[in-house]
């Protein structure tokens, strides 16, 4: 007599635990189930022999092909959704280090800017000394009260008076020498510029000398 065979959806062998794995098994009136992982069988008559032909029908291969199908494009999704994700934290990343990066180079275009200021025009060599003699001319370094002050008993306080004097002795003879150069720059500044001037004149002679006709005055007759 023939075997039918019959798949149960959702069942699941409570020896290896294995889910849709279960065979209904029909021979005339008598019922049993099967495992097709593990062999297991349940109320399987001792008269029935094993079934020649293999226990897997096809409507079990097809749902385990279905099965395997979904579980791969699963794993497909789950791939390349780690994919994009591992894409975006690396754009990101370099995002971020890109905006840092124009940050640190606008605050330093900022803070450079400012810095640089106009070139300062040298001021002329001749008022330095003017103003060299202006300033020391403002500072006084002997007072009337110096000669006024009468002279201390103790010996400490006259040496400590007499090193002051002799301190403000030096201050004078180094603004004298101060001035004495400084006259002397001035001096050679003045013939410096008298020489100037002379050569000026013979360049200005000379030129009338051989251009006259620049010289003479034109008078323009309006009547």
């Amino acid at each position: 007599m023939n075997i039918k065979r019959r798949f149960i959806a959702g069942a699941k062998c409570p020896k290896c635990e294995a889910m849709d794995r279960i065979v209904m098994l029909t021979q005339g009136d008598v019922e049993w189930i099967e495992c097709i992982e593990c062999g297991y069988s349940e109320n399987r008559p001792t008269h029935v022999d094993a079934p020649e032909e293999p226990a897997i029908p096809d409507e079990i291969g097809s749902y385990k092909m279905y099965v395997e199908e979904r579980n791969n494009s699963k794993l497909m999704w789950i791939i390349a959704g780690g994919l994009i994700a591992v894409i975006l934290l690396i754009a990101g990343f370099f995002w971020l280090n890109h905006s840092s990066e124009t940050a640190q180079n606008n605050e330093q275009i900022h803070q450079t800017t400012p810095a640089q200021k106009a070139p300062q025009v040298a001021a002329p060599v001749t008022a330095q000394p003017v103003e060299q003699s202006a300033s020391a001319a403002n500072v006084e370094l002997v007072n009337e009260t110096i000669l006024k002050d009468k002279v201390p008993e103790n010996a400490s306080l006259a040496k400590e008076e007499v090193a002051k004097l002799q301190d403000i002795q030096k201050q004078l003879d180094d603004q004298q020498q101060n001035l004495t150069s400084q006259h002397a720059d001035a001096d050679q500044l003045i013939k410096l510029k008298e020489e100037q001037i002379k050569i000026l004149d013979v360049l200005a002679q000379t030129r009338s000398d051989s251009y006259p006709f620049f010289s003479v005055p034109v008078r323009l007759n309006l009547s």
